[in-house]
């Protein structure tokens, strides 16, 4: 059973809750931004699962016509430090192709390559501003979408895409 299908069905209904449902908030919008699973694959939730939940947003962003868009994220082969859990890296990087082979109604932008090192704020790649911008900059250049002045592309997708849905913050509070 899945401990999540409650909130994946009831997702639309919520109101005033700090999980509220931003999509029928505003039907203004046009894309979902979905960036999730690092946290998951740092723990001991399983990639199957992780899609899954990842597969319940894109499902609700499809129902709602809005344009659903997966992040894989940044290269954990390059961007972690983990010598406490070494199987990392590698469980993150499994889950990212999974997101590229199997997820359906949604365009998965492969960002594997927009950060390194130095743009994560922890071990684990919390990023930092660099990183967050050049994830930004990915994103648009890869969806050809257009282009604004370079310091204004963050506060661009802050006021204007329904961005980076961290799905942690949906399933897991």
């Amino acid at each position: 059973m899945n401990e999540y299908k409650f909130l994946l069905d009831n997702l639309p209904n919520i109101r005033n809750d700090k999980n509220i449902n931003i999509i029928n908030r505003n039907n203004n919008y046009d894309y979902c931004f979905i960036y999730g699973g690092a946290n998951d694959m740092y723990g001991s939730v399983k990639a199957i699962k992780a899609v899954k939940n990842i597969q319940g947003i894109v499902d609700i962003c499809n129902q709602n016509d809005v344009e659903a868009i997966v992040v894989t994220g940044f290269n954990p082969f390059d961007c972690v430090v983990t010598p406490n859990n070494p199987g990392y890296p590698k469980r993150y990087a499994d889950f990212q192709q999974m997101l590229l082979d199997s997820i359906k109604g949604a365009k998965v932008i492969d960002t594997r390559k927009a950060v390194i090192r130095k743009d994560c704020g922890d071990a684990i790649c919390h990023m930092n501003h660099s990183g967050h911008k050049k994830m930004a900059e990915t994103i648009i250049n890869k969806m050809n979408l257009k282009t604004l002045l370079s310091s204004n592309i963050c506060r661009w997708m802050h006021n204007h895409l329904l961005i980076y849905i961290h799905y942690e913050l949906i399933f897991h509070n």
